[in-house]
């Protein structure tokens, strides 16, 4: 019985042990994906908001020329 409950108990650890792996990659790969969006993303995003939001007018005159 005992020897079972050890065999148990080292199983266990060793799964835990599998799961924080898995928690700290999914971590890492969430903290680049923020780096990515706040870098790149949201400046670009925020680029094309202000070329959208210039009046049709001047997009016209500036088509012309």
């Amino acid at each position: 019985m005992d020897r079972r409950l050890e065999n148990f108990s080292s199983r266990l650890s060793s799964q835990l042990c599998d799961i924080e792996k898995k928690i700290d990659a999914y971590a890492d790969r969430q903290c680049q994906l923020e780096k990515i969006i706040n870098e790149i993303i949201l400046p670009s995003i925020q680029v094309l908001g202000r070329i959208s939001s210039q009046s049709p007018k001047k997009r016209n005159g500036q088509e012309e020329f």
